[in-house]
C-alpha cells in the first residue's frame, strides 16, 4: 500500500489460497498493485494480486546455456533470490551465492573472485520488476572455449595456407606460361616479322590480347599496302601514328612487366594492366577509322597512362579533365599519346614526384587540349625546332615527334590549327593541341 505507483513483486513462496490434491501446493511469485474501488458512491482502497506460477520462470531460465559450469539467476534489488538453479541448496544453507553484492551493481560485466575461483558476472536489470538477471561464467570455462576455438581456427588457417599455396602454383603456371608465349611472339613482331598469327590459350584476357595483336598485325599490313596506293604523306602519318601507339618496345616492356608482377604474385595489378593493354589496342585499331570521339581518345590515353604509371613504379601521377559537352566532339586518333609519351620520357621520368595533366576545354570556337608536365622544361629555341622538324627528342619516346602530330592536325583541319608549345626551365612544359569544334564528321 506504500508503493502505490508501481507493481510489487514478491519472492517465491507457496500459494495457500487454494487446496490441491495430495496437499501438493504450488510455488508462485505474487504481483500486486494498489487500486481504488468505487462502492456505494465511496472510493475505497484495494489491492489486485496475481500469482505467477514459478515453474514458468524456472522453465525459461533453465534453458539458458552458459557453458559447462555457467548459470543464470534472478535476484531483486535487496539481494533476495527469485530464481537460482540450486535454489533449494541455498535455502538450506548448503550453498552460498553472492547475490547481495551483485544486486547493488549497475548493468555491465564484472570480474569477481568467489569461493576461491574467478568468474565473470554479467548484470542485466529488469526494470519493470526491480529484478536483476545475473549471468555467471567461470574463467576456466571461458579459457577452455578459447582454447577450442583457437585450435579450430589454427587448423582452418593451416588448411587455408596449404590450399592457397597449391592454388598459387596452379594459377602462376596457367597465367605465366601464356604470357611468356605471347612475349616470344611479340619479340618476332619487334624484329619486323609480320607473316604469322598469334595462337595463345589461357585466360580470357590473354586470348583477347592475342586476338587484338592478330587484328593489329592485319591492320598494319593493310596500312602498308595503302601507303603504296594513296597519297604518301597522309597515309605515312596515319601509319606512323598507329605504329607509335603499338610500339613493339612498349608492348614488349609491358608484357615483361606483366610477367614480373605475376612472379611477385601481384595478381590484381596484373589483371589491371592486361585489361588496360587490351582496351588500349582496341581503341588504337578503331576499325581502321582515323577520326574518333574525344571521349574515346581520352579513354585510350587513360589506359596508356595507367600502364606507364605501373611500369615507372608510380614515379608520376596524372589527371584527366574534360568539359562534359566536348566528350562527343571529334578529333584525330592518336594525337595525344605521342605528346604524353614525350612528357614522360623527357619530363617526369627524371623526377620522384612527377605530374602530368590533360585538360580539354573550349576556347571561343576551338577546342584546346593541354598536355602539362612539371618536368625539367626546354628552351624556346628547342620548342621552335621541334615544331619545324629540325630536331627530334633524343632518348626514349615514340620517335614520332611533335612535328608529325602537328602536320596531321593541319592536314585534316587546316593551317589555322595545330600545336603550341610553352616551356620554362625547372617549371615544366605545356603542349596545347588546337582543333575545331566538330559534332559530326
Amino acid at each position: 500500500m506504500n508503493n502505490r505507483q508501481k507493481f510489487n513483486f514478491s519472492t517465491p513462496h507457496i500459494q495457500t489460497y487454494f487446496e490441491y490434491k495430495n496437499n501438493d501446493y504450488v510455488w508462485v511469485i505474487s504481483i500486486s498493485k494498489h487500486i481504488k474501488i468505487k462502492q456505494n458512491n465511496k472510493v475505497i482502497d484495494g489491492v489486485i494480486l496475481v500469482d505467477l506460477n514459478f515453474n514458468g520462470i524456472k522453465e525459461i531460465m533453465s534453458k539458458v546455456n552458459l557453458g559447462e559450469k555457467g548459470y543464470v539467476y534472478l535476484t531483486n534489488n535487496k539481494g533476495d533470490l527469485i530464481y537460482h538453479p540450486r535454489q533449494q541448496l541455498i535455502y538450506y544453507n548448503l550453498l552460498e551465492e553472492n547475490s547481495k553484492n551483485n544486486s547493488l551493481l549497475e548493468q555491465g560485466i564484472y570480474f569477481e573472485e568467489y569461493e576461491n575461483y574467478k568468474r565473470i558476472v554479467n548484470i542485466k536489470p529488469i526494470q519493470s520488476a526491480n529484478w536483476k538477471m545475473v549471468g555467471v561464467m567461470p574463467i576456466v570455462d571461458i579459457k577452455k572455449e578459447y582454447l577450442s576455438i583457437g585450435i579450430f581456427a589454427l587448423s582452418i588457417l593451416l588448411l587455408s595456407i596449404i590450399c592457397i599455396l597449391i592454388l598459387n602454383r596452379i594459377l602462376s603456371y596457367k597465367i605465366t606460361m601464356p604470357i611468356k608465349e605471347l612475349e616470344k611472339v611479340v619479340k618476332n613482331f619487334e624484329n619486323g616479322n609480320l607473316d604469322f598469327k598469334v595462337s595463345i590459350k589461357g585466360f580470357t584476357e590473354v586470348i583477347y590480347l592475342g586476338d587484338v595483336i592478330n587484328s593489329m598485325i592485319d591492320s598494319i599490313k593493310n596500312l602498308i599496302e595503302s601507303v603504296n596506293k594513296e597519297h604518301y604523306e597522309k597515309r605515312k602519318n596515319e601509319l606512323d601514328a598507329l605504329q607509335a601507339q603499338i610500339n613493339p618496345h612498349f608492348l614488349y616492356n609491358t608484357l615483361d612487366s606483366i610477367v614480373s608482377m605475376i612472379e611477385n604474385e601481384k595478381y590484381k595489378e596484373t589483371i589491371d594492366v592486361t585489361i588496360s593493354l587490351a582496351k588500349l589496342f582496341r581503341i588504337s585499331l578503331n576499325k581502321g577509322e582515323n577520326i574518333i570521339h574525344i571521349k574515346d581518345e581520352l579513354e585510350h590515353i587513360r589506359n596508356y597512362l595507367k600502364i606507364q604509371s605501373i611500369r615507372y613504379k608510380n614515379k608520376f601521377s596524372y589527371n584527366i579533365n574534360c568539359e562534359e559537352d566536348l566528350l562527343d566532339c571529334y578529333t584525330i586518333k592518336l594525337t595525344i599519346q605521342p605528346l604524353v609519351e614525350n612528357a614522360i620520357y623527357h619530363g617526369v621520368s627524371f623526377l620522384d614526384e612527377g605530374l602530368i595533366e590533360i585538360n580539354v576545354y573550349k576556347d571561343k570556337e576551338n577546342i584546346n587540349i593541354d598536355i602539362v608536365d612539371n618536368g625539367l622544361g626546354i628552351s624556346k629555341e628547342a620548342c621552335d625546332k621541334m615544331l619545324n622538324g629540325n630536331i627530334e627528342p633524343k632518348g626514349g619516346g615514340s620517335g614520332i615527334g611533335i612535328k608529325n602530330v602537328n602536320d596531321r592536325i593541319k592536314l585534316y583541319f587546316g593551317d589555322s590549327y595545330g600545336i603550341k608549345v610553352f616551356s620554362e626551365y625547372d617549371v615544366g612544359t605545356t603542349v596545347t593541341i588546337v582543333i575545331p569544334i566538330k559534332k559530326d564528321f
